[in-house]
C-alpha cells in the first residue's frame, strides 16, 4: 500500500561566512581545501570529453574504469580496485567478451572501520552518448569529494567507500550485483549517497522523520557556503512504480507519475538509479536533489549530452557538499535510522509494484 504523508520543508539557508565557521572542524578543513583547489570539473571533462561514450561492455568504459581507479590511487585512497561483476559480449575483443567492473576506493574509518558510508555515481553512459550530464558530472563530483577529504587531512570514524557503478543504464546492474555480493555489509551501512541528476548543484535530500535530526546536524556546516540546501521530510521514502509512464522534472531530476492511479507518493526517492538497489535491501539510500539553470531534460539520453552542457560551478559545488555529507554521516554517534524507510507505490489493483530502471523525459 502507498504510504500517504505530509511533507514538511526543513531549509538550511546558507550564508557567506568568510573562510569557514571559525571552528577547526572537519567541515571547515574540507571547505578550505575546496577553496584552494577544486578539480571536479577537470575529472568530469576527462571522462566525457577525453574518454567519451562509455556503453557498458565497451572498451571505452573499460578505459574509464582504469583511469578513475588510477585517479583514486593518486588521491591516496585505500583498497582501490576494480570489482568485476560480469563479463559481457563485446565485438571489440578477441574473445568476444569483456569484463565489467565497479570502481571501488576507501577512506578507512578510525574507530568504526567496519561500518560504512557509500558515495557513488554511475560511470557508464547511455548507448553511445558522451554521457556528460549523465553521468560524468556525478562521477567528477564524487571523485573530487574523495580527493577533498584526503586533501583536508581529516579522518572519518566510519569508512567512506566511493563506488563508480557500471551497468546502470542497462538496469542498475552493477549496484544490484554489489548488493547481492555484499549482503554481510548491508546492516553496517549508515547511508548511501548517489549523484545522478545532471550538472546542476546539489540542493537537497528527501529524508525520513526518523533520520532528520541526525542529517540536520550533518548539513549544518553548509552555512559557510552561499547556497540553500533543503531537507524534505516524509514519513517514508517511495520506490517509483513500474506501472505508468513517468516524466522528468528537469529542475530536480526526479520523476512523477503521469497516471493518477500510479502517481509517486510525496517524498519519492527520485529517478530509479543505483541507490534503489540499496533501498530495496533496507539500507538508507538517497539520490541528491539538484537545482539550477541547466536543462537536464534537454541533454538526458541524447546526442547533446556533451561537455558543453556542463555547469562547472554546479559540479564543483556538488563535490564540496558531497564531501561534507559523507564526512558528517561517517562521524555521527550512530548509524542512520532505517525505521519506516520505504513505501511502495500501488497499482490500480492495490498490489505493490517494484521499480524499474526506466526514467525518461
Amino acid at each position: 500500500m502507498m504510504t500517504t504523508c505530509a511533507c514538511s520543508m526543513v531549509a538550511l539557508t546558507l550564508v557567506l561566512a568568510g573562510p569557514a565557521s571559525g571552528l577547526d572542524t572537519a567541515a571547515d578543513k574540507i571547505v578550505s581545501a575546496a577553496r584552494n583547489d577544486n578539480r571536479a570539473m577537470r575529472h568530469a571533462t576527462h571522462i566525457a570529453g577525453k574518454i567519451g561514450p562509455r556503453l557498458t561492455g565497451s572498451k571505452q568504459l573499460a578505459r574509464a574504469e582504469r583511469w578513475t581507479r588510477d585517479q583514486f590511487e593518486s588521491f591516496g585512497l585505500a583498497n582501490v580496485h576494480l570489482e568485476k561483476w560480469a563479463r559481457m559480449e563485446s565485438p571489440h575483443t578477441r574473445s568476444g567478451e569483456i569484463a565489467v567492473h565497479n570502481v571501488v576506493a576507501d577512506i578507512p574509518g578510525t574507530d568504526l572501520p567496519g561500518e560504512y558510508v557509500i558515495v557513488g555515481a554511475h560511470l557508464d553512459s547511455w548507448d553511445f552518448a558522451h554521457g556528460a550530464t549523465d553521468n560524468a558530472a556525478g562521477c567528477g563530483a564524487v571523485m573530487e569529494a574523495a580527493r577533498l577529504i584526503q586533501a583536508a587531512g581529516v579522518e572519518p570514524r566510519r569508512t567512506i567507500r566511493f563506488i563508480l557503478w557500471t551497468g546502470e543504464e542497462q538496469g542498475l546492474l552493477g549496484s544490484s550485483a554489489y548488493v547481492a555480493d555484499h549482503r554481510d555489509l548491508l546492516g553496517k551501512i549508515s547511508a548511501v549517497f548517489n549523484m545522478d541528476a545532471g550538472t546542476n548543484p546539489v540542493s537537497g535530500l528527501v529524508v525520513t522523520e526518523a533520520m532528520r535530526a541526525d542529517l540536520e546536524s550533518v548539513f549544518a556546516p553548509l552555512t559557510a557556503i552561499n547556497r540553500e540546501f533543503k531537507l524534505r521530510t516524509t514519513a517514508s521514502l517511495a520506490l517509483p512504480a513500474d506501472c505508468c509512464s513517468q516524466t522528468l522534472d528537469s529542475a530536480t531530476g526526479t520523476c512523477t507519475g503521469t497516471s493518477a492511479s500510479c502517481a509517486l507518493p510525496p517524498g519519492g526517492s527520485g529517478c530509479p538509479s543505483d541507490h534503489v538497489a540499496f533501498l530495496r535491501a533496507g539500507v538508507p539510500a538517497f539520490m541528491f536533489e539538484q537545482a539550477g539553470t541547466a536543462d537536464y531534460a534537454r541533454t538526458h539520453h541524447t546526442a547533446l549530452d556533451k561537455v558543453d552542457a556542463f555547469d562547472a560551478q554546479g559540479i564543483e559545488h556538488s563535490a564540496l557538499v558531497i564531501a561534507i555529507a559523507a564526512m558528517g554521516v561517517a562521524d555521527l554517534p550512530k548509524l542512520l535510522s532505517p525505521d519506516n524507510l520505504v513505501a511502495r507505490a500501488e497499482t490500480t489493483t492495490g498490489a505493490a509494484k517494484a521499480c524499474t530502471p526506466s526514467c525518461s523525459p
